[in-house]
């Protein structure tokens, strides 16, 4: 008589358990058209190509540049965002549309801003902002909270608000009362810190030229939101690290009535994401008016403003108003809020461009592709350090 073999339960929790190894790891493995786009950005990422997409600094800018994005696989990929989209030009991706993108994405690109008098949570660096598919400029920023952090767990929940936000802005949330700023507060630590007396101090200052102060304090005086402005001082600042490293930076003491204030001249270039795929550009005319209505809902024309001197645009903007959050800093819970605050903000500027997308689709697309595309800046990186 045949009798039926039964395995042992031993055998048998051995056997699932390789099971779900197995599923595990085919589930984990990137698709083809994930390392297809992996393997088309790579070679943007040498440092050739990098220094390509930087034509607006000298080569020794350059290389202070590129010694300080070598501290870790988070610099690298925050010092190069025209770098980033440049690689993925020639990718199509596999859904979503083309629309507005903040450009240099990026958990430390996002804060507190006063805006017409009122504290709004927001990204605060346009830098880089404009025309691009969207699912280039989400990934980028999901590949830097992966970076940061190095929590799957995390970037999971984060990737779940953004797509819940994406199809239903209802659940959009918002930065703790707790974690707020007192802007008094703010800007006193921030003339403590950055002035002595009626000069500008700190370990980035040099003292600007007499023809840069000249320029400077003429073209404040030629324009009507600083005509009443009395400058006191005016400092270039060496800034080596990030997207804008090695470009031209200005710091303005200057006293307003009975304060002072301390204003930025940050050198506007081309932006980043118009060295990748985009079909239409924001004129010089309507770009900030446009990036600001829609980040932050209203075009704030005294706020976050160009100003040309001689031949260079610049970015102004006041140092006293503008509050960043270290999300590493935080405590697990304010973390994850913040966190899903970024998110938020940054589902609402893209859902439009991916209305025809099903929930599923871009969850799956998001974890695959960024996964991709985050191991090879990683191995770019590696590559840069040998």
């Amino acid at each position: 008589m045949n009798v039926t073999q039964r395995p042992s339960p031993r055998l048998v929790v051995i056997t699932l358990a390789a099971a779900l190894l197995c599923a595990h790891a085919v589930a984990a493995a990137p698709s083809a058209g994930a390392q297809a786009a992996a393997k088309t950005a790579a070679p943007g990422l040498t440092r050739a190509a990098l220094r390509a997409t930087n034509p607006a600094i000298g080569d020794a800018a350059f290389n202070a540049k590129w010694k300080a994005a070598l501290e870790s696989p988070l610099l690298f990929i925050r010092s190069f965002p025209a770098g980033y989209h440049a690689s993925l030009k020639g990718v199509t991706p596999p859904l979503g549309a083309e629309g507005l993108c903040v450009g240099d994405a990026h958990p430390a690109n996002f804060g507190f801003l006063l805006l017409g008098g009122k504290t709004r949570f927001g990204y605060n660096d346009l830098d880089d902002s404009g025309d691009c598919p969207v699912a280039w400029d989400a990934l980028r920023y999901f590949i830097a909270l992966k970076l940061a952090t190095g929590d799957d767990g995390l970037v999971k929940d984060i990737v779940e608000r953004y797509v819940d936000v994406v199809k239903d802005a209802s659940r959009a949330s918002g930065v703790p009362k707790n974690l707020e700023p007192d802007w008094g507060k703010v800007a006193k630590k921030g003339l403590d810190e950055a002035s002595k007396g009626d000069k500008i101090v700190g370990a980035e200052v040099t003292a600007a030229t007499a023809g840069e102060r000249s320029a400077i304090v003429a073209a404040l005086k030629g324009d009507a939101r600083t005509k009443n402005l009395t400058v006191l001082d005016v400092a270039a600042i060496a800034r080596e690290s990030g997207g804008s490293g090695g470009l031209a930076r200005f710091w303005v003491l200057a006293q307003a009535g009975q304060a002072r204030t301390l204003l930025e001249l940050k050198e506007a270039t081309r932006p980043g994401v118009e060295w990748g795929r985009h079909t239409k550009s924001l004129s010089a005319g309507q770009r900030l008016g446009t990036l600001k209505a829609a980040f932050w809902g209203a075009e704030y024309p005294n706020d976050w403003y160009g100003l040309t001197i001689g031949k260079t645009n610049f970015l102004v903007r006041d140092r006293l108003q503008k509050k960043s959050l270290d999300v590493i800093e935080l405590g697990k819970k304010d973390q994850k809020d913040v966190l899903q605050a970024q998110a938020s903000e940054l589902a609402r500027i893209h859902r439009a461009a991916w209305s025809s997308v099903k929930k599923d689709d871009l969850r799956a697309f998001l974890l695959d592709y960024g996964d991709a595309l985050g191991k090879t800046w990683k191995d770019a990186y590696a590559a840069a350090r040998r």
